[in-house]
């Protein structure tokens, strides 16, 4: 599989199936990461070309830009995004283990200062801003530099991770809403995002997804059908409180973005 014109590849980092994650530099932007996968394969929510117009933040892994027809017979697309050092949230904790709740707090809490951004809107050719939602949040998409910046990827992007299917299931089950788990909504909203950062935290707090450890059809369908999550009874109070409110069955009772932000403030004050 190639890279776009003006890329070296330097390793290849993740493949599966006909996508792949590839390490290159580019001649104009340095470190990069390219994801290339056939034209057909893109969901039809993803729009790469939108999301290189969000403006440069320290909270977002940029989209530099889109490349179309690549390739022998022009069959693959690609997005070329910035290179991030440093480690996954997923990588972090499978080494580390279950971080210091004021760690954890500060991840999810920069987490949220992303997509409140993006929440702002993205400013379109015409002049207006379209808000956004992310949809998909998930312990693989946040960066942690080494540096300690927290950044959110994955922006568009999900359904194109090329892992096995058992593994990529079990992954998006450790943080999907009971509503996108049973069909109820299709479209990001930030009901989503706000269930996401919950998750988040107890990932960070725990290492364990929302509806414990046993990802069987038998246990997990009442589960979800209930709207009900599995907290980690090893959490500290305050913790297990504001995950239990950003995870609440119903997305009407979950807080907005703005509370949920101020909700992760106050959990990271405390330790500060």
């Amino acid at each position: 599989m190639r890279a776009p014109a003006g890329c070296q590849i330097i390793r290849r980092l993740d493949a599966g199936g006909q996508v792949a994650f590839l390490r290159c530099k580019h001649n104009r932007l340095g470190d990069v990461c390219v994801i290339v996968a056939p034209s057909n394969t893109w969901p039809p929510w993803a729009d790469p070309g939108l999301f290189e117009r969000v403006p440069p933040h320290p909270t977002i892994v940029r989209l530099y830009e889109s490349v179309y027809g690549i390739g022998e017979q022009r069959q693959y697309d690609a997005v070329v995004v910035e290179w991030t050092d440093g480690q996954t949230l997923q990588e972090l904790v499978e080494h580390e283990g279950p971080l210091p709740i004021d760690r954890a707090a500060h991840i999810s809490q920069q987490v949220c200062d992303a997509l409140l951004y993006v929440k702002v809107g993205i400013p379109l050719a015409s002049g207006e801003l379209l808000p956004c939602a992310h949809g998909h949040l998930g312990p693989r998409w946040v960066h942690v530099e080494d540096g300690g910046q927290v950044k959110l990827g994955g922006w568009g992007l999900f359904a194109l991770k090329p892992e096995d299917r058992d593994r990529r299931m079990r992954e998006r089950l450790m943080t999907v809403p009971p509503e996108s788990a049973r069909g109820e909504q299709h479209e990001a909203s930030y009901a989503q995002d706000v269930f996401g950062l919950g998750a988040i935290l107890h990932f960070a707090l725990t290492g364990r997804g929302m509806y414990g450890d046993d990802y069987s059809l038998d246990a997990l369908v009442p589960l979800l059908r209930s709207g009900r999550v599995m907290l980690d009874p090893s959490l500290p109070m305050n913790a297990g409180r504001a995950i239990a409110s950003l995870t609440a069955p119903k997305p009407a009772d979950r807080p907005t973005l703005e509370q949920a932000n101020d909700l992760l403030l106050g959990l990271k004050s405390t330790f500060e």
